[in-house]
């Protein structure tokens, strides 16, 4: 995997061969060989011609080459910069310019050298013309895993290169604050607030994708020993790895996609089969990201479908990243790779962010609804109302009004005990309501019933335990008393159907004369605005007249934090 800031200083490297040099050729290093690999007497003709960033590990081998200098391309402060997974001593027209570690015919003499070496150059021996450049190399601590061994070869700018690595630097210093302030937060909102899995696999991307960030750029500020490349390699992997899981793994959760172990099954399937399918760690890290990207277009496809927010965005990305890698492999290794996954993470923070601000709009408004819903049963009118009925009732029905007094009593205590939940169990819910109809069948001197028919198809789940938003099914009863004549000879029926992961609720009141009115007022914003606080966000409330029925029908799945 190759980030941003990896890319940014990797063109610092220039080309990977060294502009100039020309003509070259290697050969087994022998002892008969010996410094006769740096004379220029030596005649080298029969040689095999190379390309440099094709030596391969586990040889001791003499290279040569012929390097043309350009006063003209010089730059200012000429170094040296050599970077590759061997020990080596480079010589320009006979003389020692550099070494790292110490070549050998073994790994038992070889000496392990640093990844990369800098050597500063002297200006007046680079006078133009055509020179002999030779080296002694041997990689006999490289682990043959390595299709190449050799990376860079270049005369660069030592203060240039050095502001390169600044910059480099500093972008990874933004990064690495901004996922680490990131997981901080959704780690928090996690364990504090939503208990939400899709907050907690996002904290978690944050932190892998840092990691990754870090495995990646410690090239930069670690000049480590080349014997342990390896292992960071396979640390980067590693975390590629993790990441292109987490990615997809977010969506699911995000969106609610069903089926998500064969979602999740199919994605591990997936990212193994890519990850065994080439020993280029550069290719595997590279068709890693873009099977995880193929999932993520995959799951938002859907997920538009339903219309859930934020999907458009992560699909253009999407689209937009596998084009990229499709038309300028290359181009998309060192700069589309880092800035897909910048762009991605990027849009899921804003995403998640928005989400955060909205629930929280949501529940102040859930709450401001909750008092005036509260007031609205303890209103003067109502309260009037009842009083009359109670006086009524004294005259002809003391025991009738005792009765009455005492329903008015339970469902004012009810109601001020279930307001201070966000969820309340079907049967709590049950109680409110039934204590609501013996009210106003006293009122109205009708016989008003509720009756529940349970179509559970989870034998784990009681109905009368499932978990409903408080108050959602006692003011939709309010409000077709409000806004309808009910009729007392049929009972209002309420149909409950409970699987592992959804509930669907379905209200069928009948009703014999149905008041002309503008929606429905704070109880229907209070329903809407509670489902929206404490439901996924794929809930759904339907409502309206069919036939000479009021039919109400809600299908939700509460989140995680107020189970």
């Amino acid at each position: 995997m190759c980030l941003l800031v990896a890319a940014l200083a990797h063109k610092s490297f220039a080309s990977s061969e060294l502009q100039g040099v020309s003509n070259l050729r290697q050969s087994p290093f022998s002892e008969s060989l010996g410094q006769g690999c740096h004379s220029k007497e030596l005649d080298d003709r029969h040689w095999q011609t190379f390309q440099f960033p094709n030596i391969q590990a586990q040889q001791h081998l003499c290279i040569r080459g012929t390097l043309t200098i350009d006063n003209e391309q010089l730059p200012p402060n000429p170094t040296l910069l050599f970077l590759a997974l061997a020990a080596y001593e480079i010589y320009l027209n006979g003389e020692l310019i550099g070494k790292n570690g110490v070549p050998g015919s073994s790994k038992t003499y070889e000496q392990v050298g640093a990844i990369s070496s800098l050597t500063q150059l002297d200006y007046k021996t680079l006078v133009p013309g055509e020179h002999l450049i030779s080296l002694e190399l041997s990689s006999f601590h490289t682990a043959d895993a390595f299709s190449a061994i050799a990376y860079a070869l270049a005369i660069i700018d030592q203060q240039s290169f050095y502001q390169t690595i600044i910059v480099a630097s500093s972008i990874t210093a933004l990064l690495i604050g901004g996922l680490s302030l990131l997981f901080v937060i959704f780690l928090t909102v996690y364990l504090r607030y939503s208990n939400q899995a899709s907050h907690l696999i996002f904290a978690l991307l944050c932190v892998f994708t840092l990691a990754l960030l870090v495995a990646e750029q410690w090239k930069l500020w670690v000049n480590y020993y080349y014997d342990v490349h390896l292992l960071r390699m396979h640390i980067v992997f590693a975390l590629t790895l993790v990441v292109t899981s987490l990615l997809p793994s977010y969506y699911l959760a995000q969106h609610n996609v069903s089926q998500k172990s064969l979602w999740l099954g199919a994605l591990a399937l997936t990212l193994l089969a890519v990850a065994y399918s080439t020993t280029s760690f550069d290719a595997r890290s590279a068709w890693l990201f873009c099977a995880s990207l193929l999932f993520v277009g995959a799951i938002n496809v859907i997920a538009l479908r339903h219309g859930k927010a934020g999907s458009i965005t992560a699909l253009l990305i999407c689209i937009v990243s596998i084009l990229g890698f499709i038309l300028a492999p290359r181009l998309f290794l060192e700069f589309g790779f880092a800035l897909s996954i910048t762009l991605v993470l990027a849009s899921i923070g804003v995403s998640l962010l928005n989400q955060l601000i909205k629930q929280r709009n949501l529940a102040l408004e859930a709450g401001k609804i909750k008092g005036e819903l509260l007031r609205r049963n303890l209103q003067p009118h109502y309260l009037m109302n009842c009083l009359m009925q109670v006086q009524e009732l004294i005259d002809f029905a003391p025991a009738q009004a005792n009765e009455f007094v005492q329903q008015l009593a339970e469902e004012f205590r009810a109601l001020v005990k279930v307001s201070e939940k966000e969820v309340v169990t079907l049967e709590e819910e049950l109680r409110l309501c039934h204590s609501h109809l013996k009210i106003m069948s006293v009122r109205y001197q009708q016989n008003y019933q509720l009756v529940t028919q349970s179509l559970s198809d989870s034998a784990s789940q009681c109905p009368a335990h499932i978990l409903v938003p408080t108050a959602i099914i006692h003011s939709q009863i309010e409000n077709c008393f409000t806004h309808n004549r009910i009729m007392s000879d049929k009972p209002i029926q309420l149909s409950i159907h409970a699987s592992k992961s959804r509930i669907i609720l379905e209200l069928t009141t009948p009703i014999d004369v149905a008041t002309q009115h503008q929606g429905m007022g704070i109880g229907d914003a209070y329903i809407r605005a509670k489902m929206a606080q404490v439901c996924e966000s794929d809930w759904q409330l339907e409502s309206g007249q069919v036939a000479d029925h009021w039919v109400t029908r809600y299908e939700y799945q509460i989140r995680p934090k107020f189970t």
